[in-house]
């Protein structure tokens, strides 16, 4: 089957403009993490250096995650998480992730953005790590790049288990602390289309027949085109 949509608006659940908030949420009855980043140092002789959003999490613990991070160990390298439990009681689980150095640009070999590829990386292994934990909500710092730490959660925390017994931890992610939201959300929209992808790639071929899979894909665009028309394999072979 081939499926052809004449109009598929997928900007329409965008915010056209970036606006900045902080997230507080009381309810005890799930259990959350969060996750924060802190840069690879330049020089084994430079400060700690956090995003944004950490350090201003750090102030509120009275600078208490700063000196964790200096007693614990040697300083995260890229991808590497450190989980720290009890700081704050709205978040009784935190990981804070290595998301590489600052300075990197475009890769000239792969061209595309070291900085924006470590923060995929990052926020992906240590939303898994935090999932593992049987967490149930994950608020994620926005690493100064919302839209690239939102593709990372959603991206890590798929996973097809459609068929099996003993499912993974469910998991909802929220941007924390300032941030832009549109980014944030935009983020999230570019993942789950790739998730959308992976599942039909990883279904087996007698579960995802060629009208289950004709049936998914309107079923997910319904909401964002004026129209999805589904034609059966003849009419792709005649035209």
């Amino acid at each position: 089957m081939r499926l052809l949509i004449s109009r598929a608006v997928l900007w329409g659940t965008m915010r056209p403009r970036c606006r900045y908030f902080s997230v507080s949420q009381n309810n005890r009855n799930d259990r959350k993490g969060l996750v924060l980043g802190v840069y690879e140092r330049e020089k084994e002789d430079d400060s700690l250096h956090l995003t944004e959003t950490a350090a201003g999490f750090d102030r509120l613990l009275s600078g208490r995650l700063t000196e964790l991070l200096k007693i614990s160990g040697p300083g995260l390298k890229k991808g590497k998480s450190r989980i720290f439990y009890g700081l704050h009681e709205d978040f009784p689980c935190i990981a804070v992730v290595g998301l590489g150095r600052t300075s990197l640009g475009v890769c000239g070999t792969e061209y595309w953005d070291t900085c924006k590829e470590n923060i995929r990386t990052a926020i992906a292994g240590s939303c898994r790590v935090l999932q593992d934990h049987s967490l149930t909500h994950i608020e994620v710092d926005g690493c100064n790049d919302s839209q690239s730490a939102a593709e990372g959660a959603v991206l890590g925390l798929f996973t097809y288990d459609d068929l099996k017994t003993k499912k993974k931890t469910r998991v909802t992610t929220k941007l924390h602390g300032s941030g832009c939201v549109s980014g944030w959300e935009k983020g999230v929209l570019y993942g789950e289309g790739q998730n959308l992808a992976r599942y039909l790639m990883e279904a087996p071929a007698n579960h995802v027949t060629p009208s289950v899979f004709a049936d998914t894909i309107t079923n997910r665009l319904v909401p964002y085109a004026d129209h999805v028309t589904v034609h059966k394999r003849y009419w792709g072979e005649e035209g």
